[in-house]
C-alpha cells in the first residue's frame, strides 16, 4: 500500500483547504486502486512536525497544499499558528534524507517553482507552480493528477491530464482569485502585466530522471531491445551527471568563500551591513525586479567560450569536460551557484541578450549567500564605463566608485580593496570608450595579478570583445545565446490574441523571426506591438533599415498612454523626449551609464566659450559673496571701533561716515575677491562633500600639507595684498604691523583648517537611504558645519595671538576689535568655501545655465522619477539609467530640436 501524506498549513485563514481535502480523498477512494493507496492528513501542520509525520507515515507520494513564498520558501505554522517559512535549501535537505521512499511530491501552492526545482534533485518527480494560482484551478489540477493515478497510469500522464483538466474546466480570466496578501497582488500585477500564464501552464513538472514509473508498475520483458535501450538510458544520465559535475569544476563555482580576516567588529558588522542593503536596494530591487523582462521565462541556452580569455596556462587543460551535441550547453542557474575564492567569470553575449541580467541573477544570489554570513566577501556592482573618465588604476577607480555610488568613504573603500572583501561584479566593459577599452583590460589584468583571492564577473557584448587586441585574464568564459524558435511562439501562443499579429508576422518572415530572438527586442515587440494586425505591422517592418528605429518610436508612444501611478507632475511628451535625448547625447559623450545629477559636470556644456562662462561666472559669484561678507564685516568692525572711542571722546560725527568706511572695507577685503574668484574659476571638477567622519590617520597624513598651505597664504595675504594696500592707502607703521599679522592668522588658520576638514573623510559609509540629488543637499549642510569648526579653530588661534603675542607690537584694544573679528570672519568663509560651499555654488550655476539653454528641467529629480514611471529608465539609489542601452542609443541617434 502506497501512502499519500498531506500536509496542510493555511495560518492566514484564507484557504478553504478542507475542500480540497475533501476532494482528493473522494477521487482516491472512487478511483480503480483505491486499495492501493493510504491517505494520510496533516492539518495546521507547523514546522516542527514536519519531520515527524514523514518518520511516522513513510509516504510515497508528498501532497503539500497552502502557500507559497517564492523564493523565500512555503508557508508553515509555528506554535502559535503565525506564519513560518520553510526555506528552499532546509526542505532540498529533508527530501535528501527521504529520497529512497518518496517517489512524487505535488505542491499546490503559488510560486513553488522553485521548492520544486530544489527538491527535484533527490526526487524523481516534483510539481510546483510557476506563477500565482487560482484556487479553483489548483484543485482541478490535483483531482485529475490523483484520479489518474487512481487508474493506474503514470506520473507524467497524471500530469498532462491534471493540466487538461484546468483547460477544459477553468477560464483563463485576466484575474487572480488566489489568497495572495495585498503586498503580495501589488508585485505580481507590477511583475507579470505583460507575462502571465494561463493557469494550465502553471503546473510545472520535475523530473529527476526518467527510469522510474510509478504507479504503473507493469513488469518489464527483459529482451534484447530492451535491455540495449535501458543500458543506453543509463549511459546518457551517467554522461549527463557527470558532464554537470565537470562543468562545475571547469569553472571551479559552487564554493563558499571562508571568512579571511578576524571576526568582525560591531562597526565593522553594520558598514557590511549597509552597503549589502544598498546594492540590494539599488541593483536588485531598482534595476532586476522591474527590468522589462526580468520575469518572461527566458529559456536560454550558454555556451563555454573558454577560448575569449587568457588563462595562466594557456597550453595546458586545467579540466578535462567533453562533451558531445546533447550537452554542449547548460543553463545559467548550473553555472551561478556561487563563486569560489579567487573565481573570474566573463559573459559575452549579444547586445539585448541578458548579459545585465545575468550578472544581476548571480548578484542576488551572492546577496542571499552574504546576508547569512556577513564575514564573507560582499557583492557589489559597478558600471566600467566611468573608468574612462581618468584612467587610474582599477584599485583607485574602485574607491572612488564606491564613495561616488555607495557614500563609503575612500579610507574604508581603500581597506575593503586591500584586504579583498569584496566581490567584483563589473558591468559593461563595451561601454568604456572604444579608444580606452583595451587599456581597460590591462588595468584589469594587472588588478587581477595584485588581487589573486578577489572574485570578479565581468560583462560585455561578444563583438565588442572579439575587435580588442588585448584579453582579459580570467579563468573562464561563458556566451549568452540568443531565444530559440520553439520559444518564441510557445510564448505567442500563450499570449494568444493580442500578440496574434506579431506571431503572424514572424511565421511570415524568417529574418524577422532572427530579430525577434534577442530578448530585449522580443519583449519590446511584445509591449509595442501588442493588439497590431498583420497588415499593420507588415507596413511598420517594412523598410528593413529601420526597424530597430520604427520599434523603439513604438515603445516610446506606448509608454506616454501607460497610466500615471503618482501625482507629480506630468510633462509633454515633446519637451519629455527632449530632455531624454540630451540626456542619452551626454552621457554617449562621455560613455557613461549611469547619471547622477550631483555629479553633473561642466563638461556637459558643448563648448570652450560656454565653459569659460560657466567658470567665470561660478568664480566671481563665489569672490562676490566671499567679498561681500568679508568686507561687511571689516566696514563693521571700523565702525564698532569709531564707536568705542566716540563714547569716550563724546563725539558723533562718525556716524556720518559710514559710508566712507564701507567703502575703504570693500577696497581691502578685495583681496579675499580675488582669492577666491582664482579658486573657483580654476577647480576643473564639481566636488560635493556629503560625507563626514572622523579620522586620525588623515589628519596626521594632512598636517604637512597644510602646513604648506598655511605657509603660502601667510606670504600672499600679510606681504602682498595687505602690505601694498597699506603702503599705499595708509603708511603708518603700525596698521602695517595689524595687517601683516592678520596675514599671518590667516594664514595659519588655513593650514590647521585643511588637515581637520581633511580629518573628516575618514572611515564611514553613509547608511540613510539615498535621494537623487542628495550630494549637494549635504554639502550644504556639511559646509555650515565645516565653516562651525573653522570659525572656532580661528578663534582660538587668534586669542593666543590676541593675548600673548599681539600686545607686544600694537594696541590690545586695536586687536580686540580688528584682527579677532577679521580672523573669525575669514574662518567662516574658508570653512564654507572647502567645506562644499563652492560646490554648491558651481552646481547651480550649471544647472541654471543648462535650464537657460532648454536642455534640462528646472527641478530634474521630479522628471527623471516621471521618466522612470514612464518605464524610460531606472532608479538606482540616488541615480538614473535608462531601462536598456539601447533604448538609450535610440534617444541619443534622435535630433535634438
Amino acid at each position: 500500500m502506497k501512502k499519500i501524506l498531506i500536509l496542510a498549513a493555511n495560518p492566514r485563514q484564507d484557504l478553504d483547504l478542507r475542500r480540497e481535502i475533501h476532494i482528493l480523498k473522494g477521487v482516491i477512494e472512487r478511483s480503480q486502486a483505491q486499495d492501493d493507496f493510504d491517505v494520510k492528513i496533516g492539518s495546521g501542520v507547523s514546522s516542527a512536525e514536519i519531520q515527524r509525520l514523514f518518520l511516522e507515515h513513510q509516504p510515497r507520494i508528498v501532497h503539500f497544499c497552502g502557500h507559497g513564498a517564492g523564493e523565500e520558501g512555503l508557508v508553515f505554522e509555528d506554535d502559535e499558528n503565525s506564519e513560518k517559512l520553510v526555506t528552499n535549501e532546509a526542505l532540498s535537505d529533508l527530501f535528501k534524507h527521504f529520497y529512497t521512499q518518496v517517489e512524487c511530491v505535488l505542491l499546490n501552492a503559488c510560486y513553488s517553482n522553485i521548492q520544486a526545482t530544489a527538491i527535484s534533485h533527490y526526487i524523481n518527480y516534483v510539481i510546483g507552480m510557476k506563477q500565482a494560482i487560482r484556487d479553483d484551478a489548483a484543485i482541478v489540477f490535483a483531482r485529475g493528477f490523483y484520479q489518474t493515478l487512481g487508474y493506474k497510469q503514470s506520473i507524467q500522464d497524471a500530469y498532462d491530464l491534471g493540466c487538461n483538466a484546468i483547460k477544459i474546466q477553468i477560464d483563463n480570466l485576466d484575474d487572480y482569485s488566489s489568497k495572495i496578501s495585498e503586498s503580495e497582488r501589488k508585485f505580481i500585477n507590477r511583475k507579470l502585466v505583460f507575462q502571465r500564464l494561463p493557469e494550465y501552464l502553471k503546473p510545472q513538472l520535475k523530473i529527476k530522471s526518467p527510469l522510474t514509473r510509478f504507479p504503473n508498475q507493469k513488469k518489464i520483458n527483459y529482451d534484447t531491445q530492451n535491455l540495449r535501450n535501458l543500458i543506453e538510458l543509463v549511459k546518457d544520465e551517467v554522461n549527463r551527471n557527470k558532464y554537470k559535475k565537470d562543468i562545475k569544476n571547469y569553472f571551479n563555482l559552487g564554493t563558499n568563500n571562508v571568512n579571511r580576516g578576524q571576526p568582525l567588529t560591531q562597526q565593522e558588522y553594520r558598514w557590511r551591513k549597509v552597503l549589502l542593503s544598498k546594492v540590494k536596494d539599488y541593483w536588485i530591487k531598482g534595476v532586476l525586479e522591474k527590468s522589462l523582462f526580468s520575469q518572461v521565462l527566458f529559456e536560454q541556452e550558454i555556451t563555454n567560450r573558454s577560448d575569449a580569455v587568457e588563462r595562466p596556462f594557456s597550453g595546458l587543460e586545467e579540466f578535462s569536460v567533453e562533451s558531445d551535441k546533447s550537452f554542449d550547453f547548460i543553463q545559467a542557474s548550473d553555472i551561478f551557484e556561487g563563486m569560489g575564492a579567487g573565481g573570474t567569470l566573463l559573459i559575452l553575449g549579444e547586445p539585448g541578450t541578458g548579459k545585465t541580467l545575468s550578472l544581476l541573477k548571480l548578484a542576488e544570489r551572492l546577496i542571499k549567500r552574504t546576508e547569512k554570513e556577513l564575514s564573507l566577501p560582499i557583492p557589489v556592482v559597478f558600471t566600467l564605463s566611468s573608468w574612462a573618465i581618468k584612467r587610474q588604476s582599477i584599485a583607485d577607480w574602485l574607491v572612488e566608485e564606491l564613495k561616488n555610488k555607495y557614500q563609503v568613504s575612500k579610507a574604508l573603500g581603500k581597506r575593503w580593496i586591500k584586504q579583498e572583501e569584496l566581490i567584483l561584479l563589473l558591468d559593461g566593459l563595451d561601454e568604456v570608450k572604444a579608444e580606452y577599452r583595451n587599456d581597460c583590460v590591462r588595468a584589469l589584468n594587472k588588478f587581477v595579478d595584485t588581487h589573486g583571492i578577489t572574485e570578479m564577473v565581468v560583462c560585455c557584448r561578444v563583438q565588442d570583445y572579439q575587435a580588442l587586441s588585448a584579453r582579459l585574464k580570467l579563468r573562464n568564459a561563458i556566451c549568452i545565446q540568443p531565444l530559440s524558435s520553439e520559444y518564441i511562439y510557445w510564448y505567442l501562443e500563450d499570449v494568444g490574441k493580442p500578440l496574434l499579429g506579431l506571431k503572424q508576422l514572424l511565421q511570415t518572415d524568417k529574418e524577422l523571426e532572427k530579430f525577434a530572438k534577442t530578448p530585449l527586442i522580443f519583449s519590446v515587440m511584445s509591449i509595442a506591438y501588442q493588439g497590431y494586425s498583420l497588415e499593420a505591422l507588415l507596413e511598420e517592418m517594412s523598410v528593413k533599415e529601420k526597424r530597430y528605429q520604427r520599434l523603439f518610436d513604438n515603445y516610446i508612444e506606448r509608454m506616454f498612454t501607460r497610466k500615471q501611478i503618482s501625482l507629480s507632475k506630468k510633462y509633454k511628451k515633446k519637451l519629455t523626449i527632449h530632455y531624454l535625448i540630451w540626456l542619452s547625447k551626454s552621457l554617449k559623450k562621455e560613455s557613461q551609464s549611469m547619471f547622477l545629477i550631483e555629479q553633473m559636470q561642466p563638461n556637459c556644456l558643448k563648448t570652450n566659450a560656454e565653459i569659460t562662462f560657466y567658470r567665470t561666472t561660478s568664480g566671481f559669484i563665489a569672490g562676490f559673496i566671499a567679498w561681500f561678507i568679508f568686507g561687511l564685516f571689516f566696514g563693521i568692525t571700523i565702525w564698532f571701533d569709531d564707536l568705542y572711542k566716540a563714547l569716550i571722546n563724546q563725539d558723533i560725527s562718525f556716524l556720518f561716515e559710514v559710508y566712507e568706511t564701507l567703502i575703504v572695507a570693500l577696497m581691502f577685503s578685495f583681496p579675499i575677491f580675488l582669492f577666491e574668484t582664482f579658486i573657483v574659476f580654476f577647480m576643473p571638477k564639481i566636488k560635493p562633500i556629503d560625507n563626514l567622519k572622523w579620522s586620525n590617520s588623515e589628519f596626521r597624513k594632512s598636517i604637512l600639507k597644510g602646513l604648506i598651505i598655511g605657509t603660502i597664504l601667510s606670504l600672499v595675504f600679510g606681504l602682498f595684498f595687505w602690505g601694498i594696500l597699506a603702503l599705499l592707502f595708509a603708511p603708518i607703521l603700525e596698521e602695517l604691523i595689524e595687517l601683516l599679522i592678520l596675514g599671518l592668522i590667516i594664514g595659519i588658520i588655513s593650514g590647521l583648517s585643511y588637515p581637520i576638514i581633511q580629518g573628516l573623510k575618514g572611515l564611514g559609509i553613509e547608511s540613510k537611504k539615498i535621494r537623487p540629488n542628495q550630494g549637494i543637499i549635504k554639502s550644504a549642510f556639511n559646509a555650515l558645519i565645516l565653516a562651525t569648526i573653522a570659525v572656532i579653530v580661528g578663534v582660538v588661534i587668534v586669542a593666543v595671538f590676541a593675548y600673548i603675542l599681539i600686545p607686544k607690537l600694537i594696541d590690545i584694544d586695536l586687536a580686540t576689535y580688528f584682527i579677532i573679528s577679521l580672523s573669525a570672519v575669514f574662518a567662516l568663509i574658508i570653512g564654507l568655501s572647502f567645506g562644499g560651499g563652492n560646490a554648491i555654488i558651481q552646481h547651480f550655476t550649471l544647472r541654471s545655465m543648462l535650464y537657460k539653454k532648454g536642455c534640462i528641467p528646472w527641478n530634474y529629480a521630479r522628471f527623471l522619477n516621471y521618466a522612470t514611471e514612464r518605464l524610460f529608465m531606472q532608479k538606482v539609489g540616488g541615480g538614473y539609467i535608462f531601462i536598456h542601452r539601447m533604448l538609450m542609443d535610440h534617444f541619443a541617434n534622435m535630433k535634438l530640436d
